[in-house]
């Protein structure tokens, strides 16, 4: 599953989901990785976060390699960034990043799901401030977190 992972990270400069950080990266802008740990209702599973400057905004690009086996597809996942750690975070999310809860791509069974992104924060600050990435289920497939991570600077 790593490398499956990495190789969806290379190719990502070839669909659209990743030009946001490939952009960035072409022009010299602040990218940060946020490697996602599987809680234990997604266990055995991996995911990243690929954050990317773009001005007053930031771009992000979620990968995430498997949902738990009770979710009903299409899966429909939210994003949220939150102040604070995996293990204690404030109960409000900093950023709702949830415009659509679709995935950009639905591959086939065992494959790589693309969710596109965007907060309304200078990346900067949000690699200076102590905010955690959140992957969390649909209310319909109960509302759990799957994915969190820590935001730090690269």
């Amino acid at each position: 599953m790593k490398n499956t992972l990495w190789s969806v990270i290379v190719a990502l400069s070839a669909f659209p989901a990743g030009l946001a950080a490939t952009d960035a990266i072409a022009q010299n802008n602040s990218v940060t990785v946020v490697p996602l740990t599987a809680t234990t209702r997604n266990a055995g599973h991996t995911a990243q976060a690929t954050l990317a400057a773009q001005g007053d905004q930031t771009a992000i690009t979620l990968l995430v390699g498997g949902v738990p086996g009770e979710v009903n597809a299409p899966p429909h996942l939210y994003a949220f960034i939150y102040r604070g750690t995996c293990a204690s975070h404030d109960t409000k999310p900093a950023y709702d990043l949830n415009r659509t809860v679709l995935p950009d791509n639905l591959p086939g069974n065992g494959g790589v799901l693309t969710l596109s992104r965007r907060a309304p924060a200078i990346l900067s600050e949000l690699r200076g401030g102590g905010y955690t990435v959140v992957v969390r289920t649909s209310p319909a497939d109960g509302n759990f977190d799957i994915f969190c991570g820590s935001i730090r600077a690269s």
